[in-house]
């Protein structure tokens, strides 16, 4: 009897689980196209991989077979790292905490999100909800609920894919995205390894497309589009103000501006590049605290063809502390280590 009565509870629980996802908000979702011949399920592949390959001809390349899941996301997001750092060392962390945010469930069928809108699939397959991902409401609730069942079925490139396409989603949710059709195509330049045909200008266009309104430059978060949400997942956007970059006219990045006041008055501009006889290029910009306060670049001049830093120009005097005496710096040289030399 006792026997009976834990079946019977076990089976409740799965069936309160189900809809979980769906309980108090609605809730964004990861699909995967699974094909059934003879009443049989011959193939399951995530569906960002799936309409990568059909509808833009990226082939993916996430590694060696053979490679984990998580090495498999690394490899990606090393791409990623090199237009993003900020954004590549968010989604690395988020999706090592991956596994210790979901719940996954055998024997349940997840409530269908409609956030794909998508598109042609093969004769014989259909699209499954694999996962839902939801802000947690309480202590303890899961961030993802996902379907044992199809993940088992999936491939650790699949999987890659599946992990990657939820961080990004998890940002896309942040700006108000609804549809994971941006997402989609943004996980797809990812694993795809398609940033590397990019400059940096085409990598924030892109991010303008989407529209994914944030990106950082070397650490420093800027504003790139102010967007107002339209029906069916479109928007209507505009590039910021304050922040849209300008580049070089090889693509590189020349210079940004960005808000750097409490009270979003002042501004500061960041030269990122020059020219020079050699054609005009882009070194990365620095950010440097020293003796606890942070001073941020106003304009870099550099050392050819070492590319070493030579001086800084502020914007205004700061104030520095070399933990003995105060000292006022309105430019900053440094040494071939990276120190400042008063």
């Amino acid at each position: 009897m006792i026997k009976k009565i834990t079946a019977i509870w076990i089976l409740l629980l799965i069936s309160m689980l189900a809809p979980y996802a769906n309980a108090g908000q609605s809730g964004n979702g990861g699909d995967v196209v699974v094909c059934i011949a003879d009443g049989r399920i011959q193939s399951v592949q995530f569906l960002d991989l799936y309409e990568a390959k059909t509808l833009r001809k990226i082939q993916y390349n996430l590694g060696d077979k053979n490679l984990s899941v998580q090495a498999k996301i690394e490899l990606a997001l090393t791409r990623l790292h090199l237009f993003s750092p900020v954004r590549g060392e968010t989604y690395l962390a988020q999706s090592e905490a991956f596994f210790g945010e979901a719940l996954f469930l055998k024997g349940v069928k997840l409530d269908d999100v409609p956030d794909a809108g998508y598109l042609a699939l093969p004769v014989g397959c259909n699209i499954e909800q694999i996962v839902i991902q939801q802000e947690p409401r309480f202590p303890g609730d899961p961030r993802y609920t996902v379907s044992q069942d199809l993940w088992d079925f999936l491939d650790n490139d699949s999987k890659a894919a599946l992990i990657l396409h939820e961080v990004i989603y998890r940002e896309a949710i942040s700006y108000g995205h609804t549809y994971s059709i941006a997402t989609r195509y943004f996980n797809s330049l990812i694993f795809g390894d398609q940033l590397k045909n990019l400059t940096m200008k085409g990598f924030v266009d892109r991010l303008y497309m989407l529209p994914f309104t944030q990106t950082d430059f070397n650490g420093i978060q800027i504003t790139i589009a102010v967007c107002e949400p339209l029906p069916k997942g479109t928007w209507n956007c505009n590039h910021a103000k304050i922040g849209w970059p300008t580049f070089y006219p090889s693509g590189n990045l020349k210079e940004f501006q960005r808000d750097h006041s409490p009270d979003a008055k002042a501004y500061h501009k960041f030269r990122v590049g020059r020219y020079d006889v050699n054609g005009d290029w882009s070194p990365s910009y620095q950010k440097y605290t020293d003796g606890g306060f942070t001073g941020y670049i106003v304009e870099v001049f550099y050392d050819l063809p070492k590319l070493t830093i030579q001086r800084i120009q502020l914007h205004y005097p700061l104030m520095f502390s070399d933990g003995k005496s105060e000292f006022q710096l309105d430019q900053a040289n440094f040494d071939e280590q990276g120190y400042i030399i008063k």
